[in-house]
């Protein structure tokens, strides 16, 4: 029976049909011509058929495996975990599928993370191939709210009990823990981006818009992380420096 390492090392096979056109796209000197005379466009897609850009999606599955490979030396597999099985098959060719197209380190830690959690708790795969729809669904601005969010202090006062991140001031009653600014917890994110991101995440049941109702609060002014939040976090398992 193969490891899971000899499993994962056939991640190669992911690249080969980019390496496949890229072959063929340079033997092919007047299409190569042609493409160069478009206007601001030409040699980025040059260079995007002409392998590099299967070396980098190569690169970024290598930088996936090494940080699966940290994670696996650290979790015990579940005995009733089944590496033959399609579904195993079907879950590890989507998550290469997403990794090489996902840019951000950090990101490609987290479907690491969504591996070795599988490995280690064997529930469902279905279940894991719900969180990695998710996670793949997700910019690093998403995550950045969402770790702010899921780390925000318990308030008391109006938001008695609730993790509370507020995108500007508001009057909420007295309180010794108010809500935090979420501009003050990622200062490089401008309040516009922040509301953006914030309603994307709202609208995917992660944020819950808890402000309309609360001391003449307006929508999108507090929010507080859902279950699907904390369950989605839990499966990444740990989180790097986001970058």
């Amino acid at each position: 029976m193969a490891s899971l390492k000899e499993k994962l090392a056939t991640a190669s096979a992911v690249v080969n049909a980019i390496d496949a056109l890229a072959e063929e796209y340079s033997d092919r000197p007047t299409l190569r011509a042609s493409l160069h005379l478009l206007p601001h466009l030409g040699p980025a897609l040059d260079a995007l058929l002409d392998g590099r850009a299967a070396a980098i999606f190569r690169a970024r599955i290598e930088h996936f495996i090494v940080e699966l490979h940290g994670r696996l030396e650290c979790v015990e597999a579940n005995s009733a975990l089944d590496l033959n099985s399609p579904a195993f098959l079907d879950v590890m060719r989507n998550v290469f599928e997403h990794v090489e197209r996902t840019r951000s380190e950090s990101k490609r830690a987290m479907f690491a993370g969504l591996v070795a959690h599988q490995i280690a708790a064997a529930p469902d795969w279905e279940e894991t191939e719900l969180a990695m729809r998710l996670l793949s669904s997700l910019d690093l601005p998403h995550i950045e709210v969402l770790v702010a969010a899921t780390s925000a202090r318990v308030c008391d006062g109006a938001f008695v009990g609730l993790r509370t991140i507020a995108l500007k001031e508001g009057e909420v009653g007295p309180a010794k823990m108010p809500p935090e600014l979420l501009t003050d917890k990622l200062p490089g994110r401008s309040r516009e981006v922040l509301l953006l991101v914030c309603a994307e995440l709202v609208s995917m049941g992660l944020l819950h818009d808890e402000g309309i109702g609360r001391w003449n609060g307006t929508a999108m002014q507090y929010l507080v992380p859902t279950e699907l939040a904390d369950w989605l976090l839990a499966r990444i398992v740990d989180i790097p420096d986001l970058k």
